[in-house]
């Protein structure tokens, strides 16, 4: 995970010019922990589970797609409805957007 991590800011720097305001120890600590936070809620879901098959429909349903949808990638929270805006707040990957965008842009 880090060396893919590592890959993509690598070359979201180099080759396509995205500057990193802040400190890059910071993004590097930060994606550490978020990927110790996704690997434990992995884990927990995989000993909760009787089969393979139960972990991984658990996982896209109740953990991948509410990812994507309430992170903030893909929409911003503003403007989701507020029962959604506090569901977002127990999602780790909202965290690291947050505190990615925060580094690399504003510093």
């Amino acid at each position: 995970f880090l060396i893919i991590g590592s890959s993509i800011l690598l070359l979201s720097t180099f080759v396509l010019g995205v500057p990193i305001q802040g400190n890059l120890f910071l993004l590097i600590g930060e994606g550490i922990l978020f990927i110790i936070t996704s690997l434990t809620l992995g884990l927990l879901i995989s000993t909760s589970t009787d089969s393979q098959q139960t972990a991984m429909f658990i996982s896209l349903t109740g953990m991948f797609l509410p990812t994507v949808m309430l992170s903030g990638f893909m929409f911003p929270i503003e403007n989701m409805p507020k029962p959604l805006q506090v569901v977002s707040n127990i999602v780790p990957a909202r965290w690291f957007y947050s505190i990615v965008k925060d580094v690399m842009i504003k510093g």
